[in-house]
Protein backbone atom coordinates (compact mmCIF):
# COMPACT_ATOMS: atom_id res chain seq x y z
CA UNK A 1 0.00 0.00 0.00
CA UNK A 2 1.74 3.04 -0.92
CA UNK A 3 1.43 6.50 1.95
CA UNK A 4 0.49 9.41 0.38
CA UNK A 5 2.57 12.11 -1.29
CA UNK A 6 5.03 13.79 0.92
CA UNK A 7 6.91 17.44 0.66
CA UNK A 8 10.33 17.68 2.62
CA UNK A 9 12.11 20.79 3.24
CA UNK A 10 16.29 19.68 3.50
CA UNK A 11 16.44 19.77 7.11
CA UNK A 12 13.16 17.26 7.21
CA UNK A 13 14.97 14.88 4.12
CA UNK A 14 18.63 15.25 6.47
CA UNK A 15 16.54 14.59 9.53
CA UNK A 16 15.17 11.63 8.39
CA UNK A 17 18.18 10.10 7.01
CA UNK A 18 19.99 10.63 10.72
CA UNK A 19 17.10 8.62 11.84
CA UNK A 20 17.54 5.95 9.36
CA UNK A 21 21.68 6.33 10.12
CA UNK A 22 21.16 5.84 13.90
CA UNK A 23 19.38 2.97 13.89
CA UNK A 24 23.07 0.90 12.16
CA UNK A 25 25.77 2.79 13.25
CA UNK A 26 27.47 4.22 16.65
CA UNK A 27 26.72 8.22 17.04
CA UNK A 28 31.03 8.97 16.80
CA UNK A 29 30.75 7.08 13.07
CA UNK A 30 27.53 8.95 12.20
CA UNK A 31 29.19 12.74 12.94
CA UNK A 32 31.68 11.94 10.20
CA UNK A 33 28.61 11.61 7.62
CA UNK A 34 27.90 14.72 5.86
CA UNK A 35 24.10 14.72 4.06
CA UNK A 36 23.51 16.98 1.45
CA UNK A 37 20.60 18.05 -0.61
CA UNK A 38 21.60 19.03 -4.29
CA UNK A 39 20.39 22.37 -5.90
CA UNK A 40 18.60 20.78 -8.59
CA UNK A 41 21.37 19.68 -11.34
CA UNK A 42 21.08 15.89 -9.86
CA UNK A 43 18.41 15.05 -12.29
CA UNK A 44 19.69 11.43 -13.58
CA UNK A 45 19.70 9.50 -9.97
CA UNK A 46 18.08 10.25 -6.72
CA UNK A 47 20.85 9.22 -4.40
CA UNK A 48 24.87 8.93 -4.32
CA UNK A 49 27.11 7.93 -1.81
CA UNK A 50 30.57 8.37 -1.45
CA UNK A 51 33.94 9.07 0.54
CA UNK A 52 37.26 11.11 0.72
CA UNK A 53 39.62 10.62 3.21
CA UNK A 54 38.01 11.73 6.33
CA UNK A 55 34.31 11.99 5.47
CA UNK A 56 31.73 9.78 4.17
CA UNK A 57 29.36 11.93 2.08
CA UNK A 58 25.31 11.25 1.29
CA UNK A 59 24.29 13.23 -1.42
CA UNK A 60 20.27 13.75 -2.35
CA UNK A 61 18.56 14.84 -5.26
CA UNK A 62 16.04 17.94 -4.65
CA UNK A 63 13.53 15.49 -6.38
CA UNK A 64 12.89 14.50 -3.73
CA UNK A 65 11.78 17.30 -1.79
CA UNK A 66 8.54 18.46 -3.59
CA UNK A 67 6.30 15.94 -3.16
CA UNK A 68 5.79 13.82 -6.67
CA UNK A 69 7.07 10.59 -4.57
CA UNK A 70 5.38 8.70 -1.75
CA UNK A 71 7.08 8.73 1.62
CA UNK A 72 8.03 5.01 0.49
CA UNK A 73 9.20 5.75 -2.43
CA UNK A 74 11.76 8.31 -0.86
CA UNK A 75 12.21 5.68 2.20
CA UNK A 76 13.20 3.33 -0.59
CA UNK A 77 15.98 5.90 -1.58
CA UNK A 78 17.74 6.86 1.17
CA UNK A 79 18.07 3.21 2.46
CA UNK A 80 19.64 2.59 -0.98
CA UNK A 81 21.75 5.12 -0.03
CA UNK A 82 22.57 4.24 3.10
CA UNK A 83 23.16 0.84 2.17
CA UNK A 84 25.65 2.07 -0.03
CA UNK A 85 27.13 4.33 3.03
CA UNK A 86 27.23 1.16 5.44
CA UNK A 87 29.12 -0.86 2.66
CA UNK A 88 31.69 1.93 2.29
CA UNK A 89 32.34 2.50 5.98
CA UNK A 90 32.85 -1.61 5.92
CA UNK A 91 35.34 -2.34 3.04
CA UNK A 92 35.86 1.04 1.46
CA UNK A 93 34.06 1.18 -1.83
CA UNK A 94 30.38 -0.05 -2.95
CA UNK A 95 28.87 -0.72 -5.56
CA UNK A 96 25.81 -3.50 -6.51
CA UNK A 97 27.47 -6.59 -5.22
CA UNK A 98 26.85 -9.47 -3.23
CA UNK A 99 28.24 -7.34 -0.31
CA UNK A 100 26.10 -4.63 -0.94
CA UNK A 101 22.99 -6.94 -1.39
CA UNK A 102 24.18 -8.84 2.22
CA UNK A 103 24.10 -5.43 3.80
CA UNK A 104 21.07 -4.99 2.57
CA UNK A 105 19.18 -8.54 4.25
CA UNK A 106 20.99 -7.92 6.92
CA UNK A 107 19.78 -4.41 7.63
CA UNK A 108 16.16 -5.57 6.10
CA UNK A 109 16.26 -2.46 4.22
CA UNK A 110 13.65 -4.28 1.50
CA UNK A 111 10.55 -5.73 3.07
CA UNK A 112 9.93 -3.02 5.58
CA UNK A 113 8.71 -0.75 3.29
CA UNK A 114 7.54 -3.04 0.57
CA UNK A 115 10.07 -1.96 -1.53
CA UNK A 116 13.05 -3.71 -2.71
CA UNK A 117 16.12 -2.40 -1.96
CA UNK A 118 18.11 -2.63 -5.28
CA UNK A 119 18.33 -0.60 -8.48
CA UNK A 120 15.70 -1.93 -10.84
CA UNK A 121 13.16 -1.69 -7.85
CA UNK A 122 13.46 2.18 -7.01
CA UNK A 123 13.06 2.65 -10.89
CA UNK A 124 9.91 0.72 -11.33
CA UNK A 125 8.49 2.89 -8.15
CA UNK A 126 10.04 6.41 -8.58
CA UNK A 127 11.23 7.02 -12.41
CA UNK A 128 8.62 5.34 -14.53
CA UNK A 129 6.17 7.68 -12.55
CA UNK A 130 8.35 10.40 -13.07
CA UNK A 131 8.46 10.15 -16.93
CA UNK A 132 7.94 13.41 -18.75
CA UNK A 133 6.04 13.65 -21.43
CA UNK A 134 7.15 15.64 -24.86
CA UNK A 135 5.56 19.09 -25.35
CA UNK A 136 6.11 19.25 -28.82
CA UNK A 137 6.07 16.66 -32.02
CA UNK A 138 7.60 17.27 -35.18
CA UNK A 139 5.72 15.77 -38.01
CA UNK A 140 6.00 15.95 -42.08
CA UNK A 141 3.54 17.24 -43.94
CA UNK A 142 4.48 15.51 -46.97
CA UNK A 143 4.88 11.79 -45.74
CA UNK A 144 3.80 12.10 -42.04
CA UNK A 145 6.79 10.94 -40.61
CA UNK A 146 7.50 11.72 -37.25
CA UNK A 147 10.50 13.55 -37.27
CA UNK A 148 10.89 14.03 -33.41
CA UNK A 149 9.36 14.53 -29.86
CA UNK A 150 10.68 17.15 -27.63
CA UNK A 151 10.34 18.04 -24.15
CA UNK A 152 11.86 21.82 -24.66
CA UNK A 153 11.45 24.63 -26.99
CA UNK A 154 14.38 23.59 -28.73
CA UNK A 155 16.75 25.54 -31.65
CA UNK A 156 14.78 23.62 -34.22
CA UNK A 157 11.25 23.86 -32.64
CA UNK A 158 11.73 27.57 -32.67
CA UNK A 159 13.35 27.49 -35.89
CA UNK A 160 10.23 25.47 -37.22
CA UNK A 161 7.96 28.22 -35.85
CA UNK A 162 9.20 30.86 -37.57
CA UNK A 163 8.75 28.76 -41.23
CA UNK A 164 12.44 29.29 -41.92
CA UNK A 165 12.56 25.58 -43.47
CA UNK A 166 15.91 24.30 -42.25
CA UNK A 167 15.26 21.48 -41.23
CA UNK A 168 14.26 18.70 -43.19
CA UNK A 169 12.63 15.13 -43.08
CA UNK A 170 14.91 12.52 -42.80
CA UNK A 171 12.59 10.09 -44.98
CA UNK A 172 11.06 11.96 -48.05
CA UNK A 173 13.69 15.33 -47.20
CA UNK A 174 10.33 17.39 -47.24
CA UNK A 175 10.93 20.75 -45.90
CA UNK A 176 7.21 21.04 -45.03
CA UNK A 177 7.57 20.01 -41.33
CA UNK A 178 4.35 21.02 -38.61
CA UNK A 179 4.89 21.02 -34.71
CA UNK A 180 1.98 19.26 -32.78
CA UNK A 181 1.65 21.11 -29.27
CA UNK A 182 1.30 17.66 -26.89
Amino acid sequence: MNTPYKVFTPEQLRDRVKLFISLMINQSTANNITIKIDNGRMTNTYGYCYSDNDNTYLKFSSMLLDGRYTLESVDSVLKHEIGHLLDILDRGYSNHDKHFHAIANKYKFHGTSGVELNKSEIYDTIVKIEKKQPKYRVVCNSCGQIAGDYYNKTAAIKSIERNENVYSCKRCSSRDLEIVYL
